[in-house]
C-alpha cells in the first residue's frame, strides 16, 4: 500500500509503525516477525508500538513526540488514539472492490484523504479535504518495474505450460466469490492453469 510513496520520500523523513495494539486480541508473534523481515529486506525504517503503550498516556506521547503526520488506510490503532489528536492524519485509499465501505463516516478523522480519481475525491470531499493522486500501488506496473523474474518462477511450476492462464484474485467478506467459484475453478483447471491469490482475511 505504502511502498511507492515511501520510496519517494527522504529515508530519514519517514518510518513504518508496527502497531501491536491496533486489534483487541494479541497477534501471533510470527506475524510481527514476518513484518520485521519484510521491512528489513526492503531497508525500511520502523518502530514497534507495543500493546502496553495504549494504557500509558506518557509512553504513547513519548513514542510519538517527533511525529508530525500519521498515514493510514484504516481507522484502527494509533491513528484513532485520543493520546495524539494533535498529529495530522492522512488516509491512503486502499481497495476498490468495496465501494460501500469507501465512504465511511469514520474517515472524517483525517486531515486529508488521498483518492484514486475524481469520483473518489468527490465522495471523500463530503467528509474532509481530498486530493486525487492516482493509485501508487500501480506505479511499478506503469513504469515497467515489475519483478518479472518472480512471476516467471511461479509460472514455471505449472506442469502443462501450453494451457492458458487464469488469474483469480477475489476480495473477502460479502463481496467475495471464492466459495461459489470453487467448483467452477476446479472444472476450469482441466483446460487452464489457474493462479489463485486469496485475500489474506479469507
Amino acid at each position: 500500500i505504502y511502498k511507492n510513496v515511501y520510496n519517494r520520500l527522504p529515508k530519514d523523513f519517514c518510518e513504518v509503525i508496527i502497531d501491536l495494539g491496533a486489534y483487541p486480541q494479541p497477534q501471533d508473534s510470527g506475524i510481527k516477525n514476518k513484518i520485521i523481515l519484510l521491512l528489513t529486506q526492503e531497508e525500511v525504517s520502523y518502530r514497534i508500538l507495543e500493546r502496553n503503550y495504549y494504557t500509558s498516556h506518557g509512553l504513547f506521547k513519548e513514542f510519538f513526540k517527533n511525529t508530525e503526520i500519521i498515514v493510514s488506510c484504516w481507522e484502527v490503532g494509533c491513528v484513532i488514539s485520543t493520546h495524539i489528536e494533535h498529529i495530522k492524519k492522512i488516509c491512503m485509499t486502499y481497495g476498490i472492490a468495496k465501494e460501500l465501505t469507501m465512504l465511511r463516516p469514520t474517515r472524517s478523522i483525517y486531515d486529508i484523504i488521498l483518492a484514486y480519481g475524481e469520483k473518489d475525491r468527490n465522495y471523500f470531499s463530503l467528509l474532509t479535504r481530498s486530493v486525487a493522486i492516482g493509485n501508487p500501488r500501480l506505479d511499478n506496473f506503469y513504469n515497467k518495474k515489475l519483478d518479472i523474474g518472480r512471476v516467471s518462477r511461479a509460472l514455471s511450476l505449472f506442469k502443462d505450460k501450453n494451457k492458458k492462464i487464469i488469474l483469480y484474485v477475489p476480495t473477502h467478506g460479502d463481496l467475495s466469490s471464492i466459495y461459489s467459484m470453487y467448483f467452477t475453478l476446479n472444472k476450469l483447471s482441466e483446460n487452464f492453469n489457474i493462479i489463485l491469490k486469496p485475500h489474506y482475511l479469507t
